[in-house]
C-alpha cells in the first residue's frame, strides 16, 4: 500500500515516442523492482503543446500512443489519468502493482 507524491513538470516529447516518462522502483535494499513508463492522454497533450508558453513552439508529438511501439503491448496498464488545466497545473494519478 506504499503510496508517493511528486512535483514535476509536463513532460516534453521527442520524434518515434509519445509523451511518457519513466519510473524504476527499488526496494529498500537497492533491488530493482520495476522499470516501467506512464503515458498520457493525447487530449491533455495537445493542449499543453499547443497553448503552454514553454512548449507550443514545438507543437504536439509526432507519435500517438498507439503508434508507440512500447505502449503497444500494455497501454491500459501505462495510461495515466490526468485532471486539471494548464493555468492551474495538471495532477497525474497512476497506480504501478509491484509484485
Amino acid at each position: 500500500n506504499g503510496q508517493v507524491g511528486f512535483t514535476t513538470i509536463f513532460p516534453g516529447w521527442y520524434s518515434g515516442r509519445a509523451p511518457h516518462i519513466h519510473v524504476h522502483i527499488y526496494d529498500a535494499s537497492g533491488n530493482s523492482l520495476l522499470v516501467t513508463q506512464i503515458a498520457f492522454p493525447t487530449d491533455v497533450c495537445n493542449t499543453v503543446y499547443t497553448t503552454a508558453t514553454n512548449y507550443y513552439t514545438k507543437g504536439t508529438q509526432d507519435t500517438s500512443n498507439a503508434k508507440d511501439n512500447i505502449f503497444a503491448d500494455s497501454l491500459s496498464l501505462e495510461m495515466s489519468a490526468v485532471s486539471g488545466s494548464v493555468a492551474a497545473g495538471y495532477e497525474l494519478t497512476h497506480t504501478i502493482v509491484v509484485s
